[in-house]
């Protein structure tokens, strides 16, 4: 898993950082400064659950 977001030991911070602190089924996730385009769908890890309608 760290390997997988590119971090070199396990690191609280740094995995919500990358992860916008998201969960599978989750719709709240956190924005962090200097990121004001980002988006859920730009996070969510379930695009087709929660935008059945966009092409993947």
């Amino acid at each position: 898993m760290l390997k997988a977001l590119g971090l070199q030991a396990y690191n609280r911070w740094g995995i919500v950082r990358k992860t916008h602190g998201v969960m599978a089924d989750d719709e709240i996730w956190l924005r962090f400064q200097g990121e004001r385009h980002l988006r859920h769908r730009d996070v969510c890890l379930r695009k087709d659950l929660y935008y059945p309608d966009e092409a993947n």
